[in-house]
């Protein structure tokens, strides 16, 4: 039986076939390396196994790593769930790879956009919110999809962007978010105190941070600095041993004690 195109593959061999044409009008080498590039930033495959929501592996036994999501820790709600929603939607099936300017990571996995008869696998996973926003590198394919993905997925109040209902949810506001030297600053604007004990406050990457038992004043600041320092009762110093926020773009997110999402904030250099 021959192998029916998807629209995926008709595309590009429509976009390929013109590219030829205009090839062979011009005879023009930048047209060439279009077309080889073009050639090497997608692969059409089969998905055989899923390690992971975001670590899944070719009939070659190439492993993908899918590029622009991060998942939640180990241990945190809605792993397993994420695990299997990937599994019913690409395991046995044939799908469509596109490919950004870095095309491995830093343990020789392919970074891969996942396409499924035309649609965009990762961004599926973080609107139905499964995981969130990871762009660890100076790639921006898609990430404005992306981000309206996260977008759909904080009004629609899915899984992990799902509110807090913690009474101090509507109270704590981000008042300054330095990237450059490392520095948040959360203001209280309710009247009374709030308890951000068991509190976390994560990047993309999931590198996290733990509020313990401390209290946030009414009507007032709370300084977190990424670095060693003896913490006061304004300012708390997030002891790691290398920089958290990163240049190229990053973003914050605050939880309740319940993992609930309390606020969070994107930037990226596009």
């Amino acid at each position: 039986m021959e192998h029916e195109l998807s629209e995926f593959e008709k595309k590009n061999r429509l976009l390929l076939f013109v590219l030829l044409m205009v090839l062979l009008i011009v005879n023009y080498p930048l047209i060439d390396r279009k077309i080889d590039d073009f050639l090497e930033r997608t692969e059409t495959v089969k998905i055989s196994r899923v390690i992971s929501p975001v670590i899944i592996e070719k009939e070659d036994g190439e492993r993908l790593r899918l590029f622009g999501i991060n998942i939640p820790n180990e241990g945190e709600i809605y792993l397993e769930e994420a695990n299997e929603f990937l599994k019913d939607l690409i395991l046995n099936e044939t799908v469509d790879l596109r490919f950004g300017k870095k095309k491995y990571d830093e343990y020789q996995r392919v970074l891969a956009y996942v396409f499924l008869n035309g649609e965009n696998v990762n961004t599926k996973i973080v609107e139905e919110g499964f995981a969130n926003l990871y762009f660890p590198y100076d790639d921006k394919l898609y990430y404005s999809e992306m981000l309206k993905s996260w977008e759909r997925c904080i009004e629609n109040e899915k899984r992990i962007c799902q509110p807090s209902q913690d009474i101090c949810a509507d109270c704590i506001e981000l008042v300054r978010f330095d990237y450059l030297n490392q520095i948040i600053v959360f203001h209280n604007k309710c009247f009374f105190n709030c308890n951000l004990e068991k509190w976390t406050l994560k990047n993309e990457e999931g590198k996290e941070y733990f509020f313990d038992d401390f209290a946030l004043s009414g009507e007032n600041n709370i300084t977190i600095i990424v670095g060693d320092g003896n913490d006061t009762q304004n300012v708390l110093f997030w002891d790691y041993y290398d920089v958290v926020w990163l240049n190229k773009g990053d973003t914050l997110f605050l939880r309740d004690q319940e993992g609930k999402l309390v606020l969070w904030n994107s930037y990226q250099k596009i």
